[in-house]
């Protein structure tokens, strides 16, 4: 065998060899790869469903893990600014004091960095939560925080976004200022029919808040139009609700106008409302007599003077044990439906 054979032959060893551990290697590189990519995916599919139980913190370590391993960026970068605005909408803070300020400090830089490089109605989202993060921050006492510059920044890039509308009316509301103002935020925020169910949210707290004749009618106009459009009962709104009236016909001391408490909803609509939201959860056992007594102002309001009286009637032996201004209001109830009967 000549030289050069051997050589030649030798030579496509090698090549062999070489290829055989070069093909090792990707493979190797591929299966790491593909290893990787599944337990990212693993891990969104753990962090969705943690976050649909309100298991927030567990979510977004599970993100944190999977945003340090390199595989479907995009996805993990958008899940973990799409949890960070859930969890700010949700108000549920971090540690056993649930401070708001610190989960602000928490998600504010993943909706910065965000928000720096998205467009559109996304960016305008994830500003519009930075604002909100500040809001936390205004609550936890840093009063420099400017949460109104973020919400008019949001709708300066999106004027129809509905995130930028409910906050900004609620900040206006927090602050006393224009009820008018705020009123139109909400409104233009409720028609985009977007992210309804956090306006709604806002919007039935934001009038909560205010405890006054004002603030109440317009809960009951919002709760009014929640019921007439079907949307889904706002268990929150409960006590707000609640609060309303029993200020209104148990606790003042003048008799209380149930025209001025609804405002532009119709007597027959109020008390439909009431019965659709209140009577569930345990209020009206809770309640007991008071409940049953603003019952039945707004039955004989809506024109039941029948079903008004045997209401009036039914709670009148058990009033001995509460104020006399309670007492008398129930023998008005009586007298006044005892006359239209």
């Amino acid at each position: 065998m000549s030289w050069n054979r051997i050589l030649a032959w030798v030579g496509g060893i090698t090549a062999v060899i070489t290829l055989f551990f070069s093909l090792r290697e990707f493979t190797g590189i591929f299966t790491s790869s593909s290893g990787r990519r599944h337990q990212v995916e693993t891990l969104l599919a753990s962090a969705a469903l943690q976050s649909g139980h309100g298991q927030y913190r567990a979510a977004w370590d599970a993100l944190a893990q999977a945003d340090t391993m390199g595989q479907l960026g995009d996805k993990v970068t958008a899940a973990r600014e799409d949890l960070a605005m859930r969890w700010l909408e949700d108000g549920h803070g971090i540690g056993a004091d649930n401070p708001l300020g610190a989960l602000a400090d928490l998600v504010t830089p993943v909706l910065s960095k965000g928000a720096a490089s998205a467009t559109g109605a996304r960016k305008a989202d994830l500003i519009a939560h930075l604002g909100w993060a500040e809001f936390y921050h205004w609550r936890s006492g840093a009063r420099e925080a400017r949460p109104e510059e973020y919400y008019r920044q949001a709708l300066g890039i999106a004027p129809t976004n509905p995130y930028g509308h409910a906050m900004l009316a609620h900040w206006m509301l927090w602050n006393h200022q224009s009820l008018d103002s705020a009123r139109s935020h909400f409104a233009a925020a409720v028609g985009t029919d977007s992210a309804r169910a956090f306006v709604r949210s806002l919007e039935v707290g934001a009038y909560g808040n205010l405890q006054s004749a004002t603030g109440n009618t317009e809960l009951i106009r919002v709760v009014a139009e929640m019921k007439q459009h079907g949307e889904p009962q706002p268990v929150d709104a409960q006590g707000a609700f609640w609060d309303a009236h029993w200020s209104c016909f148990i606790t003042t001391l003048a008799e209380c106008d149930a025209a001025r408490l609804r405002g532009t909803v119709p007597a027959a609509e109020h008390l439909e409302t009431w019965n659709w939201l209140m009577a569930s959860n345990g209020f009206p056992a809770a309640k007991g007599l008071q409940y049953e007594l603003v019952e039945a102002r707004l039955e004989e309001a809506a024109g039941k003077t029948a079903e008004a009286s045997a209401i009036y009637r039914k709670i009148e032996p058990s009033a001995k044990e509460y104020e006399p201004r309670l007492r008398a209001r129930i023998a008005e109830g009586i007298k006044r439906t005892a006359k239209e009967n």
